[in-house]
């Protein structure tokens, strides 16, 4: 999803209701559990083999993989 495609869906909603991120718990039952959304952040991602998902790149020494194609500049909600 792109900021913009974001923002078309946010526009027809009520300005004052809550905004949580949702995600699989990872337990034997399959919860979905949602957080607070606290915070909007342009971060780099960059993808690890171990969690086989995207991560927040911190430095050069992360869990990341070292291939540039794998590394994206996001917004990330926190």
């Amino acid at each position: 999803m792109k900021v913009s495609e974001l923002i078309e869906q946010l526009k027809g909603m009520d300005q004052n209701l809550p905004v949580y991120f949702k995600y699989e718990y990872g337990d034997y039952w399959g919860s979905v559990v949602a957080d607070e959304v606290n915070e909007v952040e342009e971060q780099t991602l960059g993808y690890s083999s171990y969690h086989q998902s995207m991560a927040v790149r911190k430095d050069a020494d992360d869990d990341c993989d070292e291939d540039d194609e794998k590394t994206v500049d996001a917004v990330v909600l926190g």
